[in-house]
């Protein structure tokens, strides 16, 4: 009769023991919820492990990823000057690097064999049984380990080790959902640094009239002048002296207004504005600005295209109506979009075999991070460095090579000239294509002699560095 009294006792107190477990789990569910960072869940199911382990201590552990190695970040039964010596009680030894690996269990560290180099520790935390459960994002990658020790030998109970399983995929889910809000977040920081450059601040008095100019004229310094004082309004300027230079220039640039002097040396402004009107700057607004004031010449202005002709000498005013009349942005060629129509085309025409990976070169971590985005999103892989020294150093082991570098030249460590230089030494990488991109004033004197396929002027034109990319891994 006494055995018979006892199993309604047993059963009860299972019952009871799963509704608390059930207890447990559903707020430690509603805690993560208010987590925003991975440390706090970790802990939050460090305490849940302990309650339903009835476990007498127990530590956590965060992977640190950038030093390779488990972390403790919180721990319960143990002295201070413990802390940085539990990993010692961890039951099965290192969860880092390797193929991910399940739950261990020890009945009895003082017995166990394998623990046989831990029998000091063991001995000075006063603990027998032992149990390290791992958790793992949703690529298989180490987030943590919960660790959870009892005074004397014995295992936790299997119907305990359920809801332990349930909790931590819950857990790691919460995990999974937060690190890829953190990725958004940076990814999105890095585009807003990455546009505060491209164009001014919104609401800044300029930022309604800023416009792209490229002035030509044969008269260089005239030519200057006028560059610096529409710099000196807010516009983004470029300057040409030849009619071939214009139309190179024009093709980068990418400008909404060309102020265009008629009687060029090589070639005169009629045919330059036709060889606009058929390039990449079709779209831009062509102003004339010249001494031929007969009205004979602005009909010849008209039928080549050009849209304003101003007579000189023309006050600045005159001609800063005329930008200021011009969307910004006109420059644009249609199929130079980067928006989402574009970046699905992209990945439509990636070719299998063709190489698509573009290597990004600069010190400035919000612009190479940007840029790496912006192509990745238009189907280019990427791959970043902070240096020449760094670039060299990882194109000697990349393999296939990129098919374009885009290259910072002011840079620590070595600059961007001291790797072109390098580059073209090496004969593995001297072929690959090289696109200089800089914030110096004449980027194109600072590049030409290092032979390279195209340069561009910081802040970039998304869609002219767009079109280049294209062009040269096409061609890969």
């Amino acid at each position: 009769m006494a055995f018979l009294a006892v199993a309604p006792d047993l059963a009860e107190r299972d019952r009871a023991d799963q509704l608390n477990a059930l207890r447990i789990l559903y707020d430690t569910s509603r805690s993560l919820a208010l987590a925003t960072d991975v440390p706090a869940v970790l802990l939050r199911v460090f305490d849940a492990t302990v309650a339903l382990l009835h476990a007498d201590k127990g530590f956590v552990e965060l992977m640190d990823d950038i030093e390779g190695r488990l972390r403790v970040i919180g721990q319960s039964g143990y002295p201070p000057a413990l802390t940085g010596r539990l990993a010692a009680l961890r039951a099965g030894g290192r969860f880092e690097g390797g193929l991910p690996r399940g739950r261990e269990v020890v009945a009895d560290a003082a017995a166990d064999p394998a623990l046989a180099g831990q029998r000091g520790i063991v001995k000075e935390a006063g603990v027998r049984g032992l149990q390290s459960s791992p958790l793992h994002g949703r690529d298989g990658g180490l987030i943590g380990v919960v660790s959870t020790q009892y005074a004397e030998a014995r295992l936790p109970r299997q119907a305990d080790l359920e809801f332990l399983d349930s909790l931590i995929e819950h857990a790691a889910r919460f995990v999974d959902r937060i690190r890829d809000e953190q990725a958004l977040r940076e990814k999105e920081r890095r585009s807003d640094a990455l546009l505060a450059r491209l164009a001014p601040a919104e609401g800044s008095p300029e930022s309604r009239f800023v416009r792209r100019v490229l002035v030509v004229d044969d008269n260089e310094d005239a030519a200057n002048m006028l560059g610096e004082l529409l710099e000196d309004a807010g516009h983004r300027v470029q300057t040409a002296y030849t009619g071939e230079e214009a139309l190179r220039v024009a093709n980068t640039f990418l400008p909404d207004v060309v102020l265009l002097d008629i009687g060029l040396p090589d070639m005169d402004g009629y045919e330059v504005a036709r060889g606009l009107r058929a390039g990449r700057a079709a779209n831009a607004t062509i102003a004339a600005l010249t001494g031929w004031a007969q009205p004979q010449n602005a009909d010849r202005s008209e039928e080549a295209g050009i849209d304003v002709h101003l007579v000189k000498p023309a006050s600045l005013q005159a001609i800063e109506d005329v930008i200021g009349s011009v969307p910004s942005r006109a420059g644009r060629d249609p199929s130079d979009s980067v928006g989402p129509e574009a970046a699905e085309e992209d990945r439509r025409r990636r070719a299998p075999g063709l190489s698509r990976r573009v290597m990004v070169v600069d010190d400035d971590d919000d612009i190479r991070e940007s840029l790496m985005d912006f192509l990745e999103e238009h189907g280019f892989e990427t791959v970043g460095a902070r240096d020449g020294a760094d670039a060299l150093r990882q194109l000697s082991a990349l393999e296939p090579p990129p098919c374009l570098i885009i290259l910072d030249l002011m840079m620590p460590n070595m600059d961007g000239r001291t790797f072109r230089e390098k580059q073209m030494e090496r004969a593995g990488l001297a072929s690959i294509p090289v696109v200089v991109i800089s914030a110096y004033r004449d980027v194109e004197h600072n590049a030409r002699d290092l032979q390279v396929t195209n340069w561009l002027p910081k802040p970039l034109n998304l869609p002219a560095l767009l079109q280049v990319v294209r062009e040269a891994c096409a061609d890969a």
